[in-house]
């Protein structure tokens, strides 16, 4: 995903003029070149949202699946453990043990 971001990065503005002007182009409408120049201005300014713009996808997308993590794991039961018999006190190996101070 890291990688088509970077691809991204470096395309989009030249994605974004191209797509703006063969849709202009497909629909028929005319094009002058004080539209062309003045779109094209538009679209230099645009530069930083825009290559900015799938970083943000690939952040939104790493949050989505954090917070279903976390749903996942705060809608399980609480873990309650299991109640068992006492076991007898097991005798400890200084029980017998003397100690004997010189």
């Amino acid at each position: 995903l890291d990688a088509l971001c970077v691809y991204f990065w470096a395309a989009t503005s030249l994605l974004f003029t191209c797509l703006t002007f063969g849709l202009v182009a497909v629909l028929g409408q005319p094009l002058s070149p004080g539209q062309a120049f003045t779109s094209l201005a538009l679209f230099n300014v645009l530069i930083a949202p825009l290559n900015a713009f799938p970083w943000v996808i690939n952040g939104v997308l790493e949050a989505l699946v954090s917070v279903r993590r976390v749903e996942a794991y705060l809608s399980q039961p609480a873990h309650v453990p299991a109640v068992t018999a006492a076991l007898p006190a097991m005798p400890s190996p200084t029980n017998k043990a003397k100690l004997n101070r010189q």
